[in-house]
Protein backbone atom coordinates (compact mmCIF):
# COMPACT_ATOMS: atom_id res chain seq x y z
CA UNK A 1 0.00 0.00 0.00
CA UNK A 2 1.63 3.30 -1.02
CA UNK A 3 1.46 6.06 1.44
CA UNK A 4 -0.93 8.07 -0.92
CA UNK A 5 -3.29 5.47 -0.51
CA UNK A 6 -2.82 5.48 3.56
CA UNK A 7 -3.66 8.99 3.55
CA UNK A 8 -6.62 8.76 1.56
CA UNK A 9 -7.65 5.51 3.63
CA UNK A 10 -6.91 7.21 7.38
CA UNK A 11 -6.30 10.65 7.01
CA UNK A 12 -7.79 13.77 7.68
CA UNK A 13 -9.22 16.15 5.61
CA UNK A 14 -7.24 19.55 4.95
CA UNK A 15 -6.43 22.26 2.53
CA UNK A 16 -4.54 25.19 2.68
CA UNK A 17 -6.08 28.52 2.42
CA UNK A 18 -4.81 32.04 2.68
CA UNK A 19 -4.84 33.54 6.06
CA UNK A 20 -7.77 35.82 5.72
CA UNK A 21 -9.08 32.65 3.93
CA UNK A 22 -10.18 34.77 0.46
CA UNK A 23 -8.18 31.50 -0.98
CA UNK A 24 -8.33 28.22 -0.52
CA UNK A 25 -6.67 25.10 -1.97
CA UNK A 26 -8.05 21.61 -3.02
CA UNK A 27 -9.18 19.39 -0.27
CA UNK A 28 -6.63 16.02 0.12
CA UNK A 29 -5.91 14.47 3.48
CA UNK A 30 -3.00 14.06 6.02
CA UNK A 31 -2.07 13.27 9.04
CA UNK A 32 -2.34 15.80 12.00
CA UNK A 33 -1.37 14.69 15.48
CA UNK A 34 -1.04 16.69 18.75
CA UNK A 35 3.24 16.45 18.66
CA UNK A 36 4.86 14.42 21.67
CA UNK A 37 7.98 15.37 24.34
CA UNK A 38 11.07 13.83 22.17
CA UNK A 39 14.83 13.94 22.50
CA UNK A 40 14.06 16.68 25.52
CA UNK A 41 12.44 19.79 23.40
CA UNK A 42 9.66 21.57 24.94
CA UNK A 43 7.39 23.98 22.56
CA UNK A 44 5.57 26.02 24.85
CA UNK A 45 5.28 22.74 27.12
CA UNK A 46 3.10 22.47 30.48
CA UNK A 47 2.39 20.00 32.45
CA UNK A 48 -0.37 17.40 32.32
CA UNK A 49 -1.41 14.43 34.69
CA UNK A 50 -0.03 12.44 32.13
CA UNK A 51 3.49 14.04 32.40
CA UNK A 52 4.32 17.21 30.10
CA UNK A 53 2.23 18.41 26.90
CA UNK A 54 2.25 20.61 24.60
CA UNK A 55 -0.80 22.13 23.71
CA UNK A 56 -0.60 23.56 20.22
CA UNK A 57 1.85 21.93 18.37
CA UNK A 58 0.97 19.55 15.43
CA UNK A 59 2.92 16.80 13.73
CA UNK A 60 1.75 17.01 10.24
CA UNK A 61 2.65 13.62 7.55
CA UNK A 62 0.95 14.63 3.91
CA UNK A 63 1.46 13.71 0.25
CA UNK A 64 4.33 14.63 -2.00
CA UNK A 65 2.34 16.46 -4.18
CA UNK A 66 0.55 19.04 -1.48
CA UNK A 67 4.17 20.58 -0.86
CA UNK A 68 4.08 22.89 2.25
CA UNK A 69 8.33 23.63 1.73
CA UNK A 70 7.06 26.05 -0.97
CA UNK A 71 4.14 27.58 1.12
CA UNK A 72 4.82 30.94 2.69
CA UNK A 73 3.58 30.49 6.39
CA UNK A 74 2.54 34.02 7.03
CA UNK A 75 0.33 34.09 4.21
CA UNK A 76 -0.90 30.94 4.24
CA UNK A 77 -2.23 28.14 6.98
CA UNK A 78 -3.70 24.87 6.65
CA UNK A 79 -7.34 23.88 7.72
CA UNK A 80 -8.84 21.00 8.82
CA UNK A 81 -12.75 21.00 9.90
CA UNK A 82 -12.84 24.32 12.13
CA UNK A 83 -9.37 23.89 13.24
CA UNK A 84 -6.62 26.10 11.45
CA UNK A 85 -2.90 25.80 11.81
CA UNK A 86 0.37 27.89 11.01
CA UNK A 87 3.09 26.04 9.31
CA UNK A 88 6.40 26.62 11.49
CA UNK A 89 8.74 24.04 9.65
CA UNK A 90 8.12 21.70 6.64
CA UNK A 91 10.65 19.16 5.17
CA UNK A 92 10.65 16.82 2.21
CA UNK A 93 11.20 13.18 2.94
CA UNK A 94 12.82 11.15 0.33
CA UNK A 95 13.10 7.75 -0.53
CA UNK A 96 15.58 7.08 -3.45
CA UNK A 97 15.69 10.33 -5.64
CA UNK A 98 11.89 10.87 -5.16
CA UNK A 99 10.11 13.01 -2.54
CA UNK A 100 7.88 10.52 -0.21
CA UNK A 101 5.78 12.60 1.77
CA UNK A 102 5.68 15.91 3.43
CA UNK A 103 7.04 16.28 7.27
CA UNK A 104 5.79 19.57 8.73
CA UNK A 105 5.48 21.17 12.63
CA UNK A 106 1.96 22.94 12.54
CA UNK A 107 1.27 25.25 15.35
CA UNK A 108 -2.55 25.08 16.10
CA UNK A 109 -4.00 29.07 16.59
CA UNK A 110 -7.10 30.84 17.85
CA UNK A 111 -8.32 34.01 15.95
CA UNK A 112 -7.15 36.69 18.35
CA UNK A 113 -3.71 35.33 17.07
CA UNK A 114 -4.27 36.79 13.59
CA UNK A 115 -4.22 40.14 14.98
Amino acid sequence: MTLDRLFDKFGRSVRVTSVDESWQGDLYRAFIQPLRYKNKMYLEDKRVPLGIGDMSYYLYLGPASFDLTTVDEDEYMLKSGNEKFFITRAEKLYFSDSVCYIWAVIKRFKEEELC
